[in-house]
């Protein structure tokens, strides 16, 4: 079977009340309001860590974060992902998909991972 088309967005300090969709009538977001009305919108969401990158490795591994983001990997802003990492990235490549990462570095490269 084909792979469907995935896109997956995630913002960096992005209050849901500032899009169409989650209720406001003074910003308008058209595009992503239809991005939205086909796909799945999160109404009760959190990070695992108080700053971006861990939280994306966190995402991207499935791992938890701790005090010393050992499970992560990337324990702050500024770090790499371990090599030895699996990410969701990879599976997806791995079942067919042909994955891009566009924003943060930290995302490229994991990307390629």
């Amino acid at each position: 079977m084909k792979p469907q088309n995935l896109l997956f967005i995630m913002s960096d300090e992005h209050d849901p009340r500032h899009m169409g969709c989650y209720g406001s009538s003074v910003v308008q977001t058209p595009n992503l309001d239809k991005l939205a009305a086909r796909g799945t919108r999160f109404t009760s969401a959190y990070v695992p860590a108080p700053v971006c990158a861990p939280s994306r490795s966190c995402l991207a591994s499935g791992r938890e974060y701790d005090d010393q983001a050992a499970t992560a990997g990337v324990p702050n802003n500024g770090h790499d992902y371990n090599v030895n990492t699996t990410t969701f990235y990879a599976v997806l490549r791995a079942g067919g998909y042909h994955v891009m990462t566009t924003g943060k570095d930290d995302l490229t490269k994991a990307s390629q991972l």
